[in-house]
């Protein structure tokens, strides 16, 4: 062997026979060496070691215990679950406390009316809701009224269930005035559907948002006019009911979504007008404001969906005028304007004709328990009076000789009449069970002796109303009543209900 050769491996097992004796091993940069596996794995100083089964044990072979759970000693904690991502739509509730302020018109007077109730109904805790009002008001004045501070608004603020009027206010004021959830704008009716005149909300947005910076902004899409409505600015969509909506729907579409500052459209012009196609019909009390039950409640309900995103299927505080069917397709077209917010959604309540309740003759006379006679008054029974439900609503009363011949109830809603009501005639004499809300044919004379009020005898009829005369009386075969309303209630036509709807009919 080579002279030199055996010098250097004596060397060699010198070193070796020195470096046990310490107790260590030298580890090769970039390299972990675990004499208990012999594996290795690259390294850098910034990387985590794998989890891999082999190298979880202590690598100090020197018989010290590491605590370090990266290197197998001790205990490791498990890693801690990561915060869940903020939901934007569920902000307003980190206090539990919902507030939106609408600057706006009439029309956002009628559209948070019932806002309190509806949200109460979704489940939220605490509602302020504050509105500024100045009828048939223009971006173009509530900009205006922004730049100079003009107190020119009947401030209202709603915080449990009534509305408090707060005196004439600015914009300025009901901004500040809280830490406001949502703010909402909206045009006047008659320039709903003109785009042109949406280009006065950005340098109005460029005022209000400062003032409560943490407020979401929101616009509110209103509705189109009642076929036939008189409005002075109807003409501007060729009176056509569905020329307004679709014009609404392009303002909003080209000058709403395009602004990056408006974070929610609310669809209430699209949820009134699926409610049109139900057998609820029209929703306005003058051909463009909304009516005070049906209407607003509609209103109301899309705009608490829209910005909260909880659930309006279990409302249950809702207007005298709304039955649970009613009810029903409200929400129902509701929840599809909020799902499909820029086209119609035909109803899946439509108009349908109405039946005639089933026939229950057989116990003329009884009184189930539980059930009440109504009296003349309850009935509101008027002498020499009539409907014609095919020509409009109003009760015709006269002097002539043949309007004797008939007595006219009070108009019913589903609710005072509810399905089980049962209905009464003595024998030789009618009635005809006037209907609204309803497109079809005039209802026959009936003179079936008892009927128990069925879904099929409400039909599409939102209201009902009776005319009752002998039969045979016609204007040339005059056969006047000469009955008092008492004598009528009691023994020629009656109307039974049950107990719990009596205060309904009073």
């Amino acid at each position: 062997m080579n002279k030199k050769l055996i010098i250097f491996f004596v060397a060699l097992c010198v070193i070796m026979a020195f470096i046990v004796s310490c107790g260590t091993v030298p580890e090769a940069p970039g390299v972990n060496t675990d004499t208990g596996s012999g594996s290795t794995y690259e390294s850098t100083p910034d990387s985590t070691p794998s989890k891999d089964s082999s190298l979880d044990t202590n690598t100090d072979i020197g018989g010290g215990e590491s605590n370090d759970p990266e290197i197998g000693g001790g205990t490791q904690e498990p890693e801690p679950e990561p915060e869940p991502e903020p939901d934007p739509t569920q902000d307003w509730n980190k206090d539990e406390h919902l507030k939106i302020l609408a600057i706006g018109n009439s029309f956002s007077d009628d559209t948070t009316d019932f806002v309190y109730q509806v949200a109460k109904d979704a489940g939220v805790k605490k509602v302020t809701v504050g509105k500024l009002y100045i009828g048939g008001c223009t971006l173009a004045t509530h900009l205006n009224n922004a730049k100079n501070n003009n107190y020119a608004y009947d401030y209202k603020i709603n915080t449990a269930g009534t509305w408090v009027a707060q005196g004439n206010k600015s914009i300025k004021y009901a901004v500040e005035s809280d830490d406001w959830d949502f703010i909402t704008f909206q045009q006047a009716s008659g320039y709903s559907g003109i785009a042109d005149t949406y280009d006065d909300l950005s340098e109005l947005i460029s005022i209000v948002e400062p003032l409560c910076p943490d407020a979401r902004l929101v616009w509110h899409m209103t509705w189109a006019y009642k076929v036939g409505s008189t409005h002075q600015d109807f003409p501007k969509y060729n009176s056509d009911q569905m020329t307004m909506y679709n014009a609404i729907v392009n303002a909003v579409q080209t000058k709403i979504l395009t602004n990056d500052k408006i974070e929610i459209v609310i669809p209430s012009g699209t949820a009134v007008q699926n409610v049109r196609t139900s057998f609820i019909g029209d929703t306005t009390r003058d051909g463009y404001h909304l009516s005070y039950g049906v209407g607003r409640y509609i209103a109301a309900m899309t705009f608490v969906k829209a910005l909260t995103g909880l659930s309006i299927d279990n409302s249950t505080t809702r207007p005298n005028d709304i039955d649970s069917y009613e009810l029903e397709a409200i929400i129902a077209s509701v929840n599809d304007a909020i799902n499909t917010p820029y086209a119609v959604t035909n109803s899946s309540y439509p108009v349908k004709d109405a039946g005639t309740g089933g026939d229950d003759s057989a116990n003329a006379g009884v009184i189930p328990e539980g059930y009440v006679q109504l009296t003349a008054t309850q009935m509101g029974l008027v002498s020499s009076s009539f409907y014609n439900s095919s020509s409009n609503g109003n009760l015709n009363s006269g002097t002539n000789g043949w309007y004797g011949g008939f007595m006219a109830t009070k108009k019913f809603t589903r609710q005072e009449l509810p399905v089980g009501t049962i209905i009464e005639i003595a024998e030789g004499w009618q009635y005809r069970p006037e209907g609204w809300n309803y497109t079809g044919s005039r209802p026959d004379n009936v003179t079936v002796l008892r009927i128990v009020i069925d879904e099929d005898w409400w039909g599409s009829y939102t209201e009902r109303g009776f005319n009752i005369s002998q039969v045979g009386h016609s204007t040339s075969s005059n056969k006047v009543i000469n009955l008092t309303t008492e004598q009528v209630a009691s023994m020629v036509f009656k109307i039974i209900v049950p107990e719990s709807c009596i205060n309904n009919a009073e």
